[in-house]
């Protein structure tokens, strides 16, 4: 998948128990501590929640997407909307669905 968005943040790497070392059904995988998390998180793409990246905005061809404000999303003007899908298209978090017109 080639995006326009990126991020160049590593992922954690987590321990893992020795064969020796594991005796019944318990974790294997030690996970990560509360650092290892934040940082973690932070690499997150926030899949299927916008994040107000503006590309959908930059994107648009008709001009049919206004941005409403921190925090506050997007509004799609489908007077102007010609459902070209280059919103959708290049949507890092698949935030966008396509539907066909009512």
């Amino acid at each position: 998948m080639q995006l326009w968005f990126q991020t160049w943040a590593p992922a954690s790497d987590q321990s893992v128990l020795a064969p020796a070392s594991r005796h019944g059904f318990s974790e294997i995988v030690c996970g990560l501590d509360a650092n290892e998390a934040r940082y973690e998180a932070s690499r997150c793409y926030s899949c299927g929640n916008c994040f107000e990246c503006d590309g959908c905005f930059a994107s648009c061809p008709e001009q049919a997407i206004e941005k409403l404000g921190a925090g506050l999303g997007y509004r799609v003007d489908p007077a102007r909307c010609s459902g070209c899908s280059a919103c959708h298209d290049q949507c890092p978090c698949n935030a966008i669905e396509m539907e066909e017109a009512r």
